[in-house]
């Protein structure tokens, strides 16, 4: 009887860490893929936000540095309006542009409330205490609207460390 117990316990555990599993097989995007072509008759408000990124961070003295996972986190907080991203571009400490995520000629488009996260593995860019990604986005109306975050993570041993940032416009613009 208790040989039974054992089996159905270990079962049980094995089922349950095979649906943990299922779960965490999310489509993690590095790329951004499925680009509409590049419209902007429908756009008549549009901005520009700069969003502070961290790959690492000094720990210790400024000679040792910690590599940070990056989530560039675009969400669509409108609940009636599509919104189209124009532009994703990833600058380094030096103001120096690293990697232009969508081309000219695409846009990203973002259903109502819908959100795309975009993961920059830590090895991917790594010495960047001052790196940035340069937004741009438009939408129908100035009522349309989008949060733009960058969440930092990273564990290694005993230690972890997280924290967000948050876009700031640098630039808005009403089509007449």
């Amino acid at each position: 009887m208790l040989n039974k117990l054992g089996i159905i316990a270990g079962l049980s555990i094995l089922l349950i860490a095979c649906q943990d599993m299922e779960n965490n097989n999310r489509n993690l995007h590095f790329r951004i893929e499925n680009l509409a072509d590049a419209d902007t008759s429908h756009i008549f408000y549009s901005e520009t936000v700069y969003v502070p990124v961290y790959t690492d961070v000094y720990h210790v003295d400024q000679s040792r540095l910690f590599p940070l996972t990056v989530t560039l986190s675009l969400r669509n907080t409108s609940l009636t309006d599509t919104i189209a991203v124009q532009k994703v571009d990833y600058y380094n400490s030096d103001g120096k542009l690293v990697k232009k995520h969508i081309e000219e000629s695409k846009m990203l488009l973002l259903e109502p409330l819908e959100s795309y996260e975009l993961v920059i593995d830590k090895m991917t860019y790594t010495g960047d205490t001052g790196a940035n990604f340069i937004v741009e986005w438009g939408g129908k109306t100035n009522n349309s609207s989008m949060l733009i975050q960058a969440l930092m993570i990273n564990t290694s041993g005993q230690q972890g460390l997280s924290f967000i940032t948050e876009g700031k416009i640098i630039k808005s613009q009403i089509k007449p």
